[in-house]
């Protein structure tokens, strides 16, 4: 909100690390400054960013807006397509998806922009979305889905939350006070499950990631090959180029990431250990604190609500606890 010219979409672009050798002062996510993150990582994967010019590459629809991301979830871009009303255009589209997208020749309206870049942004869940006026050209049905969607995807009232999270601690608390011993084996039974669960999924990832990688360093030999002996312009190579290094440098960090996670997959007895005996000095809580939450829960991640036909809305709340992680 906020009048022309009054610095709405410099303040966005501050939030997303544009103007970090600018500004006076500092921004954090998490109690983490901007100024030491990752600003590239940070914008592909935590934040959904859609800019006040629609920005489209002379590419394919699909590269538009999955940036060829090993995180491609095709249930939300499916969802995104019809909450867009973009169904229809790609039905008609010779190539669907894998149309291309020419610059030179308009071959999208300004709505039809405004929509991949609002997918782009929006595709990959992220946890923080900053819209710069998303719906200056788009149409009344697509501006009213939109909402819906953004109002309902992952909202809860903060009451039912609060209790949610107060009960289970209480419970675990109680456990921890009553049978240390008996806590620790089921902890361990269930972070067992959890882990071959996370493995099995982080293994997949891995091998697809690395097939990837090779095949995008194959194609960048392939390239420069072609480029040494005239086979394509300089300008192509130059954009090529641009495009399989920052797939590279994406996949890099994902396979990185991934090794990280399955070396660090082993859970151990001396991690639920020092969990109960962290539980043990809150004796039966009654509010949630801040160094209670900050003591005894790393995460909690909220789904997107379900609901069902007779009106009632169903939402899977997921607590992860430090030092053992989801156990419930």
């Amino acid at each position: 909100m906020g009048a022309n010219g009054s610095g709405k979409s410099s303040l966005l672009n501050a939030i997303v690390g544009l103007y970090n050798s600018d500004i006076i002062g500092d921004i954090y996510y998490d109690n983490y400054s901007i100024k030491a993150l990752d600003v590239y990582t940070l914008r592909r994967t935590l934040i959904g960013f859609c800019e006040q010019t629609p920005i489209v590459f002379d590419d394919t629809i699909r590269y538009n807006i999955y940036l060829d991301s090993v995180h491609n979830d095709t249930v939300i871009g499916n969802k995104l397509i019809s909450i867009l009303h973009l169904r229809g255009l790609f039905d008609k589209l010779e190539k669907g998806v894998d149309t291309p997208i020419d610059n030179r020749f308009i071959t999208l309206s300004g709505g039809e922009k405004q929509k991949i870049t609002l997918m782009r942004a929006l595709v990959h869940n992220p946890s923080i979305i900053l819209l710069d006026e998303p719906t200056s050209a788009l149409d009344k049905d697509s501006i009213d889905d939109l909402k819906k969607y953004l109002t309902s995807m992952h909202y809860i009232r903060y009451d039912v939350l609060y209790t949610y999270i107060l009960a289970r601690v209480q419970y675990w608390s109680q456990q921890a006070q009553q049978d240390g011993d008996k806590l620790l084996q089921r902890l361990l039974n269930a972070s067992d499950k959890e882990r071959n669960t996370a493995k099995k999924k982080q293994t997949a990832e891995l091998k697809k990631a690395t097939k990837r990688k090779a095949e995008v360093d194959n194609l960048f030999a392939k390239m420069y090959e072609d480029w040494s002996v005239g086979r394509i312009t300089e300008y192509n190579f130059n954009m090529l180029s641009e495009k399989y290094q920052a797939e590279q440098h994406e996949l890099d960090e994902k396979i990185q990431e991934l090794q990280a996670e399955l070396d660090a997959a082993v859970q151990t007895a001396v991690d639920a250990e020092k969990w109960i005996e962290l539980m043990k000095k809150y004796v039966n809580p009654t509010q949630l604190t801040a160094e209670l939450l900050n003591a005894l829960i790393e995460k909690i991640l909220i789904h997107e609500a379900v609901k069902h036909e007779d009106g009632t809305r169903e939402q899977e709340v997921e607590i992860f606890y430090r030092f053992i992680g989801k156990v419930e």
